[in-house]
């Protein structure tokens, strides 16, 4: 066998496994840059919250497929935000949920 017959069947051999990896490395970003969205949604909502503008909030969180739970006690209010992150990488499909669910929280003076 040639060194170039070599190569291929090397190449070939390897390039699946690249390609796993290469998707799912782009999967990881794509969940990190819909938990950065997510705690830029729960600024907004907070905001909302500050601000006595509590009716706006449902149709906000539906329009962008968020769920909210609220905790409230005698002087703060927890949000937390929680959203559904579907996966495209096979392997990152078996070591995490598909679809995966980010969320993100917070504790708020509400007076």
């Amino acid at each position: 066998m040639s060194n170039k017959g070599q190569a291929l069947i090397e190449f070939i051999l390897i390039l699946p496994i690249l390609l796993i990896l290469t998707i799912g490395i782009f999967d990881l970003f794509n969940i990190q840059n819909k938990k950065y969205d997510l705690e830029n949604d729960l600024d907004y909502v907070t905001q909302l919250y500050i601000t006595n503008k509590e009716n706006e909030i449902e149709p906000y969180l539906n329009k962008n497929n968020i769920t909210l739970e609220k905790n409230i006690n005698e002087e703060y209010i927890e949000l937390k935000l929680t959203k559904q992150v579907k996966l495209i990488t096979p392997l990152l499909n078996k070591i995490l949920e598909n679809p995966t669910t980010i969320s993100v929280k917070r504790s708020v003076l509400y007076e």
